[in-house]
């Protein structure tokens, strides 16, 4: 499992593994938004724009190095092997993972465990609403997909007891992906014991 946060909070560095994350320039949108603003006031007829400001990636510890040949079923070609014009290094589990996905592929239908998953402190009701919006949005667009609704009586992921009923559920159902829906932030740590003990690919 590989993960990565998103605006670099300050508890994210010290983590273990410390988390990958994207860390958004609050300072210098505040900065722009204020000279925006002075600029507009003082000449409200001037011409319209759009700003956009770089996000930065910064890698610390919690994602996989796919450039690994024998750890994510990924060839590798080192620059050596390109300039000798040679083929790609297969490693013995690269083979079982292209075997595995070109048997995926052959599937008509892919099934994914659809675990929406909600923070107690925050509004039940709101996650509710998303978790349903969400369901009805995967069923239009034709997705298999194995509900929790049945697990509890707001259908969320956010207490142990429930992970480990949800857990055999998916397994019983021989799901082939997880689609982990945050609808308010979300319960992160049960997410990721789920995840792993399910051992399927995770959205």
């Amino acid at each position: 499992i590989s993960v990565v946060g998103f605006d670099d909070l300050p508890f994210g560095a010290v983590s273990y593994p410390p988390l990958s994350t994207i860390q958004v320039p609050k300072e210098e949108m505040g900065r722009t938004a204020v000279r925006r603003l002075i600029e507009i006031i003082r000449n409200p007829a001037g011409v319209k724009m759009k700003i956009q400001v770089c996000n930065t990636y910064i890698e610390r510890g919690s994602v996989r190095n796919l450039n690994d040949g024998e750890a994510g079923g990924v060839p590798v070609q080192t620059a050596a092997d390109r300039a000798e014009g040679a083929a790609p290094n297969f490693s013995r589990q690269a083979v079982k993972g292209l075997e595995r996905k070109e048997e995926t592929t052959m599937k008509k239908t892919i099934r994914l465990g659809y675990a929406p998953t909600r923070r107690s402190i925050f509004s039940a009701p709101d996650a509710v609403k998303y978790r349903n919006l969400t369901a009805d949005r995967l069923r239009e667009m034709g997705v298999d997909f194995v509900d929790i609704d049945d697990i509890n009586a707001e259908g969320l992921l956010y207490s142990e007891d429930d992970r480990l009923r949800i857990l055999e559920k998916f397994k019983a159902e021989k799901v082939d992906g997880l689609l982990l829906a945050h609808c308010n932030f979300g319960t992160e740590y049960l997410c990721a014991r789920l995840a792993k003990e399910l051992g399927v690919p995770v959205l």
